[in-house]
């Protein structure tokens, strides 16, 4: 039985280059992220429930 994937891996890179640039400029850059023991979120800062929908419709890459 051969697995068949169920999504476009260039719109998913295109996901993942958004997202990384929207937690880039929101967070730091991924090194910081990954290396920091502990970090607390200013509620300005917190991510809306439909932003990440709003910013992938603004890149024009579909859900």
């Amino acid at each position: 039985m051969r697995k068949e994937k169920q999504y476009d891996e260039t719109l998913l890179e295109k996901r993942k280059e958004a997202l990384e640039a929207f937690y880039t400029e929101r967070f730091g850059s991924k090194e910081e992220r990954e290396n920091i023991c502990y970090y607390s979120v200013p509620p300005e800062k917190n991510i809306d429930d439909d932003e990440i929908a709003k910013l992938f419709q603004d890149k024009e890459v579909p859900l």
